[in-house]
């Protein structure tokens, strides 16, 4: 492993600070199995996470499954990117003199809610936390939405604007399915929407589907993202044959991944 700090540890522990409903973190294996996600979709979400990609996982109702999308998605991040729960807005402001030390660091607000408990951010607050992104620094959160509109709307009452979800790389919609999966009502990603082309362009892609040609038409002219797409659906694929489900585990096998990506090329460019 390179030299860099390994924050793995102290990851999981964040990653299951989130839980408010027992039982254990889900981790991406846990959601292919259970038919949130599929391989393809899981596969192009780690390469976007590895490349920086800051994320809001977003259902109107609750119960819905968007903290464990959230969790799920927060084991993907390379080890050496520390997570730092936001828990007020004395964090947020504490956190400011700290996000230009060059450090790598994930944000996480446990959801963008107007309730007492820990983690939770509202108001006007929010759109300070937001403006912590930069190239070394990414955003996680989740919030009660289900469209686009409904995301920007909660911004523009806090004194934004509709543009200022472009903040957020990936934004991503979950909602209950049919059937069941793990006992419990299936939930499914339905939506990601990903911030594309200009600044404040978004185009929502079809990703749920998760076929290989919608893989390919997200990966257009980019032959090493492709590449590293087919590694990670590879990595995903070995994990579901061995039975590797555990969020730990899964998440320390993922940090390899980066790592020897990291080695075989020049690391990501980063969301910016």
């Amino acid at each position: 492993m390179p030299a860099s700090r390994s924050f793995l540890e102290h990851n999981i522990a964040e990653i299951r600070g989130l839980n408010q409903r027992g039982g254990r973190m889900l981790s991406i294996v846990d959601l292919i199995a259970r038919g949130t996600v599929n391989i393809e979709l899981a596969a192009h979400l780690l390469v976007e996470i590895r490349c920086g990609a800051s994320f809001l996982c977003c259902a109107l109702q609750g119960g819905v499954g968007k903290t464990a999308l959230m969790g799920a998605l927060l084991g993907l991040l390379p080890a050496s990117e520390e997570i730092v729960t936001v828990a007020s807005r004395v964090d947020v402001g504490t956190l400011r003199s700290r996000a230009r030390d060059g450090d790598r660091r994930c944000l996480v607000v446990h959801e963008i809610g107007s309730g007492p408990w820990y983690g939770y951010l509202w108001g006007a607050p929010v759109l300070d936390y937001m403006g912590m992104k930069n190239a070394t620094t990414r955003i996680v959160s989740n919030m009660h939405a289900d469209t686009l509109e409904q995301v920007e709307a909660q911004l523009v009452s806090f004194g934004g604007t509709a543009a200022d979800a472009r903040v957020f790389d990936l934004i991503l919609f979950i909602a209950l399915g049919e059937g069941r999966a793990g006992g419990e009502r299936k939930r499914v990603v339905t939506e990601v929407v990903e911030a594309r082309g200009n600044p404040g362009s978004r185009t929502a892609h079809e990703l749920q589907l998760g076929t290989k040609q919608d893989v390919a038409h997200a990966t257009r002219g980019n032959g090493r993202r492709q590449h590293e797409i087919r590694a990670a659906v590879d990595l995903l694929q070995g994990l579901i044959d061995e039975g590797t489900m555990q969020l730990e585990n899964v998440a320390a096998r993922v940090a390899a991944f980066h790592d020897e990506l990291d080695l075989e090329n020049a690391p990501c460019a980063g969301h910016e």
